[in-house]
């Protein structure tokens, strides 16, 4: 049950401490584990975001249920030091919430606008670490991110990246046939960051997630994008 109070809010085991930042259907909390005195991220989703219908309150699409199960499925599974850790997931009537590891830091695109271009050192140990969690999503878990951007690497304390945000992430392979497996055509992600055949609606492969890879790595040296325009067809 979510309680929320003018000092304190609770999520069944947990103490919620503030809003990390603005969401629509999904708003992302700090919060404390009760009984451990964790401190941990909850992503809260309202349900009622996910109904097919007006005429049937009951019924949710189940497209964005599976979206919601392919998230959790990915978090769970993902195993990797530069990654976000997933702790768990449950819910009650009105929402579900997502508990992951609560990272102490700032994202890349913060960290950038307030230390400027980084240094071809500096944005080399990045980049490096970024490819170790990409090649390790694509290599072992089978997994496309979809959507690498500055804002979901965080810069931790300890001056290592962490790898957030699998909401648009898919997995692949485990059948017989390679290309239903490794071709994907849904449009999504940050249209800076994102590959000219996934913006076009082509059929793409993993090999996106290299292309906005770039696209972080200029973003870091340059302090600016490479594509960008306010209009889209322009972009």
């Amino acid at each position: 049950m979510f309680i929320e109070g003018l000092k304190e809010s609770h999520i069944s085991d947990y103490k919620l401490q503030n809003k990390i930042e603005k969401g629509s259907f999904a708003i992302p909390f700090k919060a404390i584990h009760i009984g451990s005195n964790r401190i941990c991220a909850i992503k809260r989703i309202d349900k009622s975001c996910l109904i097919a219908s007006s005429d049937n309150p009951q019924q949710y699409d189940a497209q964005e249920v599976e979206v919601i199960c392919r998230e959790i499925r990915i978090s769970k599974k993902a195993d990797h030091p530069l990654i976000v850790h997933f702790y768990e997931a449950f819910e009650d009537a009105d929402y579900l919430y997502i508990v992951m590891e609560f990272i102490e830091g700032e994202n890349m695109l913060n960290y950038v606008n307030s230390n400027g271009k980084l240094t071809e050192d500096q944005a080399r140990y990045f980049f490096k670490q970024l490819i170790s969690c990409v090649e390790y999503l694509h290599n072992q878990l089978h997994v496309t991110h979809r959507d690498l951007k500055a804002e979901n690497i965080i810069v931790d304390v300890h001056n290592n990246i962490r790898l957030i945000d699998f909401g648009l992430s898919t997995d692949f392979g485990g059948g017989n046939d390679q290309k239903s497996n490794l071709m994907m055509n849904t449009v999504c992600g940050s249209p800076a960051y994102a590959a000219p055949e996934l913006i076009q609606g082509n059929e793409y492969s993993n090999s996106v997630d290299i292309w906005s890879c770039g696209v972080v790595l200029y973003s870091m040296v340059y302090a600016s994008l490479p594509f960008y325009d306010e209009n889209m067809t322009k972009l």
